[in-house]
């Protein structure tokens, strides 16, 4: 059984994106792999600055697990959250009855490099034509322009709205 790869993000684009897909995966009657790459943050350790005023060895040691624990609970947050974002992306698109529809998460990767591998024996792969990128006024993202030089199989770039 073959399958699609959808690319989300939380953006407008990226759920008509994923309503494209699905629609697509029924007609196929294929799976379809719902994907999102997130970064796990960016929030400045507060122990860092523990380190500069520690001078025993074992307080310093005390502080490096308790930094290591703090990035840990961090990290998990952060996947918890993207884990509930794709699954609530997938929720709101109604009809996807019969679909077979699986969620991926992908930490700390490139949106392109991690999409591409996914769809590297997809029957298609399905993105918005711009995603949360910055500039409004493109008519193609940066990681659709990517996908589009890159992915060894059909990608298919769901436009925006007409306005």
């Amino acid at each position: 059984m073959g399958y699609l790869v959808v690319g989300v993000d939380g953006s407008e684009q990226a759920r008509r994106a994923l309503a494209w897909a699905l629609e697509e995966a029924a007609v196929r009657d294929v799976e379809l792999r719902v994907v999102l790459v997130y970064a796990p943050g960016d929030e400045p350790s507060p122990y860092v600055r523990s380190y500069a005023f520690g001078s025993e060895a074992a307080a310093t040691e005390r502080l490096a697990g308790d930094e290591q624990r703090w990035r840990e609970e961090r990290a998990t947050e952060a996947r918890l959250q993207a884990e509930r974002l794709v699954e609530a992306e997938v929720d709101a698109v109604p009809g996807h009855a019969g679909v077979t529809v699986t969620t991926h998460v992908v930490a700390d990767e490139r949106p392109a490099r991690a999409l591409i591998q996914f769809a590297e024996r997809a029957d298609g792969l399905v993105v918005g034509s711009r995603g949360r990128g910055g500039f409004a006024g493109l008519l193609l993202g940066s990681v659709s322009q990517q996908l589009v030089q890159h992915t060894p199989c059909p990608v298919t770039i769901v436009p925006s709205p007409r306005r």
